[in-house]
């Protein structure tokens, strides 16, 4: 195609010219995304996935390994914790005077 028929192709389609020209490049981290996906089946996180990747992946970076992870949405899902039930309440009658002090202070509140 000529240069000047590129030029004026581009301009109507609004695109650069350069961006017509560039071949999208092959996912270099296609062998890497599926690895780590078999790890965390068995429930381990991306700093453990990276220390078992094994010999094909000698030079892979831990950086490179958990922006993986994070793309692929492999990470674990926060455990709620559970609050402990003591049995413990509040005694809400007083047994001797200065027992229960905060209904003084409701009590109070509320008649002032």
């Amino acid at each position: 195609m000529p240069d000047f028929l590129e030029r004026r192709a581009c301009s109507y389609v609004g695109i650069q010219r350069s961006s017509r020209r560039n071949d999208a490049r092959t996912d270099r981290n296609a062998a890497l995304r599926a690895r780590p996906q078999e790890l965390a089946k068995s429930g381990v996180g991306y700093r453990q996935a990276w220390a078992r990747l094994g010999d094909g992946f000698k030079g892979v970076n831990l950086k490179r390994v958990h922006r993986l992870w994070k793309e692929e949405k492999l990470q674990l899902r926060c455990r709620k914790t559970r609050k402990i039930k003591t049995g413990k309440t509040v005694p809400t009658k007083a047994e001797r005077p200065n027992h229960v002090w905060c209904l003084d202070f409701c009590y109070d509140s509320l008649i002032g």
